[in-house]
C-alpha cells in the first residue's frame, strides 16, 4: 500500500492523487474550513482528531 501525507493546494490536486495511488492521508488544521471542504469533496473521510488537527484518509479499492 502506498500512502502519502498530502498538504492540500487544490481539489484538483487531491482528486488527481486519489486516482493514481492506493491511499491518501492528510492532516489539516481544524480551523481551515476551506481545505476541509476540499478534502470532503475529494472523498476523504475524517479518521481522527486532536486539539489542533483533523486526520483524513481515502483508500482506493484494488
Amino acid at each position: 500500500m502506498i500512502a502519502f501525507l498530502v498538504k492540500v493546494f487544490s481539489s484538483a490536486l487531491v482528486i488527481g492523487l486519489v486516482t493514481e495511488v492506493t491511499a491518501v492521508l492528510a492532516m489539516m488544521e481544524s480551523t481551515n474550513q476551506a481545505s476541509i471542504r476540499v478534502l470532503e469533496k475529494a472523498g476523504l473521510i475524517q479518521v481522527g482528531s486532536d486539539d489542533h488537527f483533523i486526520m483524513w484518509e481515502r483508500m482506493k479499492s484494488v
